[in-house]
């Protein structure tokens, strides 16, 4: 007789934000406005992410969002129905048009906060598992600023660390 096994498994949808008139982060630059990187995204917060929460809905997933800051200013209704959800929401910087890279450690340390705090003030709740980084560069910072885990995609692979 087979036996009945249990699988862990963590849905984790980017939700990002790009303005059209800001860089993609692309190593060859485009032109600006970058339309064709900004619809894209933009199919995704309008219609995308709809066509996600239906799936998520059918089977009772609960999905933990890396979540783009300035998704709750330009599209707060995808936070309502995620709040609607119990979805958890993790940082994952303020859009994707600022590069963590680019700025120095005072301003990511900043940026990480502000990051935070803009999505406390929608959801109604701060987060505190997580934020999406590369770690093989913020690990010290996101330990500055205080979280306790964080979940980093070192060269395509999920670790979560806890700092001390």
């Amino acid at each position: 007789m087979a036996q009945r096994r249990a699988v862990a498994l963590w849905v984790v949808p980017n939700i990002e934000f790009v303005f059209a008139a800001g860089t993609s982060g692309r190593s060859r630059p485009r032109q600006i406005p970058d339309i064709p990187t900004w619809a894209v995204r933009d199919y995704g917060n309008r219609v995308g992410i709809a066509r996600i929460m239906q799936v998520l809905d059918r089977y009772s997933i609960r999905a933990t969002v890396a979540l783009n800051s300035d998704i709750c200013i330009n599209h707060p209704a995808i936070i309502e129905e995620g709040c609607a959800r119990k979805w958890e929401w993790m940082g994952h910087n303020q859009s994707n048009t600022r590069r963590l890279n680019e700025v120095s450690a005072e301003e990511e340390i900043q940026i990480i906060r502000d990051t935070l705090s803009t999505i406390e003030r929608a959801a109604g709740v701060r987060p505190t598992g997580g934020w999406v980084l590369d770690c093989r560069k913020h690990g010290t910072r996101w330990t500055t600023c205080r979280r306790r885990a964080a979940s980093m995609w070192p060269i395509g692979a999920l670790t979560t660390i806890s700092p001390t």
